[in-house]
Formats: C-alpha cells, structure tokens, sequence
C-alpha cells in the first residue's frame, strides 16, 4: 500500500509566460509520464520522463517515480494523488515537486535529469524486506506520523 504522507509540496516561484496553455501541457505530460510508468511497457518500474515543447525555445522536463516495492494500482494511485496535488502548487509556476514516502514528481522548465543516464539505468532492485522477529522474541516498532505545513 502506498504511503501518501506526509506529503511535502515545493514550487519554483517564477511564473511561465503563457499560463493557460502551459497547465494544460504540464497536466497531459505528467499524465503520460504515469501511465508510463506503471506500464509494462516500461524499461523502468515505476519510472519515467517526458518532455515536451512549450514554445521554440523552452522545454517542460517532468520525472515521476514510485518505490519499488508498490504494485502496479498503488503507484498508479500514489502518482495521481501527487499529481492532482499540482494544481495547489503549480499554477503556471516554471516548477514543482510532490513528495510522498512512497512517490514523487517533479517538473521543470530547465533539464534537471540527465537524459542519457536515464536512458542507461538499469532497472530498480525489489528491496529486501527486513528480517522478521523470531518467534517468542520480544521486538520493538516505532511509527512516527507527521503533519507538514504547505511551503509558500
């Protein structure tokens, strides 16, 4: 299942020119960047960038991932929620991030992945769950949850 908090919202205070038509790019490119990552078609779990033109001479970078260890519904959940939470952020802003434990996305108006190492990574390891306690054992678990204000 994945963990949607605390979930922390960061933005580039910078505004792009055209605002209607940039939400609207931003919106269709962060749902194919989802939909690709949670695809089989995929050469990464859970992972994937798209980019796409916003005029002559800017580009809309945005990343998208999610922690291995989520099924296919869960990340696909984990990434709408982040995205959905855009709008709050966003609003014409040349960038953002949503950050859950379980998934995050980013976008930018200037690169901030490096297109070739991308293409080249090997895909994520299944991390190894941790050693469960022996039966009769005494052990000990700790959660903590928190509350983070919106950063303005």
């Amino acid at each position: 299942m994945a963990a949607l908090t605390p979930a922390i919202a960061m933005w580039n205070t910078r505004n792009v020119a055209d605002q209607e038509r940039f939400n609207q790019l931003l919106a269709d490119t962060m749902d194919a960047a989802a939909t690709m990552a949670v695809s089989a078609r995929s050469d990464f779990k859970y992972f994937a960038t798209r980019e796409a033109n916003i005029s002559g001479f800017q580009t809309l970078y945005s990343l998208v991932k999610c922690t291995p260890n989520l099924s296919s519904g869960d990340c696909n959940a984990c990434l709408r929620g982040a995205i959905a939470a855009l709008p709050d952020c966003r609003s014409g802003k040349q960038g953002a991030r949503v950050l859950n434990p379980s998934c995050n996305i980013r976008q930018e108006v200037s690169p901030f992945y490096n297109k070739t190492t991308v293409a080249a990574l090997p895909p994520p390891s299944v991390l190894t769950p941790p050693p469960t306690a022996a039966s009769g054992a005494l052990g000990k678990s700790l959660e903590a949850y928190f509350e983070m204000p919106k950063l303005q």
